[in-house]
C-alpha cells in the first residue's frame, strides 16, 4: 500500500491576524481598492509578492468579523471562524429603497464597483456564501424586508437558479425583483460589458411573478 503524500503543515491565521492584512484592488476583476476597503476584504501574498488569497469578512459588526471565507486563487475555498450573516450586511443600514443580493462576494463587489463609478458612492449590495448556503437568508429575512425592494442576481446555472427559487420563498415574492444578465454573473458582466451595462441591468430588474 502506497504511503499517503506528505502535506506540509500550514498555519491558519487568526481572525485578529487577518483583520490586519492589507486591502487591495483586484485589477483582473476591475474592482478597485476603495471597494475592497469598503467591504474590509483582505489579501495575502505568495513568495513572488502577488496576491494569492482573498479573505471575505462575515458578521454583523464590521469592526469585529466573526469569520472569513477564504479564497485561495484561483478557486479553492475554505473558511475560518463563524460565517454568520450575509457578506456586506454589516456595512449597510437596515432599511431603505433597495438592496441587491448576489451569489458571491466578487459579484457583490462588482455591482458596488459599478455604483461607485457612476455615483462615487456604494449602495446596499450583499452576498450569500454560495448557492448551497441559501438558508443564510433566513436569519437575515427581517433585515432584508426592511428594504422596499430586494433584487436577486444569482448565477445562470442550475445551482444558482435553484437557489433563486428558494430565496424568493424565504424573502417573500412581494419584495423581490430579478436582475437578468446576458452572462453568467455580475462579475463577468462588469468584465465583459462594463459598469454602465451592469447598472442598466439593475435598473431593468423585473418584478417576480
Amino acid at each position: 500500500k502506497a504511503p499517503k503524500a506528505f502535506r506540509p503543515y500550514v498555519k491558519i491565521a487568526t481572525l485578529e491576524e487577518i483583520k490586519e492584512y492589507n486591502s487591495r484592488g483586484f485589477v483582473e476583476r476591475k474592482i478597485t481598492k476603495p471597494i475592497t476597503e469598503y467591504y474590509s476584504v483582505k489579501v495575502s501574498y505568495n513568495e513572488d509578492g502577488d496576491i494569492d488569497t482573498h479573505y471575505y469578512p462575515y458578521g454583523l459588526n464590521a469592526a469585529e468579523p466573526t469569520g472569513y471565507k477564504i479564497r485561495k486563487l484561483p478557486k479553492e475555498f475554505s473558511s475560518t471562524g463563524k460565517l454568520s450573516s450575509l457578506f456586506g450586511q454589516a456595512v449597510f443600514p437596515k432599511g431603505g429603497k433597495r438592496v441587491i443580493i448576489t451569489e458571491g462576494e466578487l459579484d457583490a463587489m462588482s455591482i458596488a464597483q459599478a455604483y461607485y463609478e457612476k455615483y462615487t458612492k456604494v449602495y446596499p449590495v450583499v452576498s450569500i456564501r454560495s448557492a448551497s448556503a441559501i438558508n443564510d437568508l433566513v436569519p437575515a429575512r427581517e433585515w432584508l424586508r426592511a428594504y422596499e425592494e430586494v433584487l436577486l442576481c444569482f448565477d445562470y446555472d442550475s445551482a444558482g437558479q435553484e437557489a433563486l427559487s428558494k430565496a424568493i420563498k424565504i424573502i417573500g415574492a412581494d419584495k423581490v425583483k430579478i436582475i437578468r444578465l446576458p452572462v453568467k454573473d455580475a462579475s463577468d458582466m462588469l468584465l465583459e460589458h462594463g459598469g454602465k451595462a451592469l447598472l442598466n441591468a439593475v435598473y431593468d430588474a423585473e418584478k417576480w411573478s
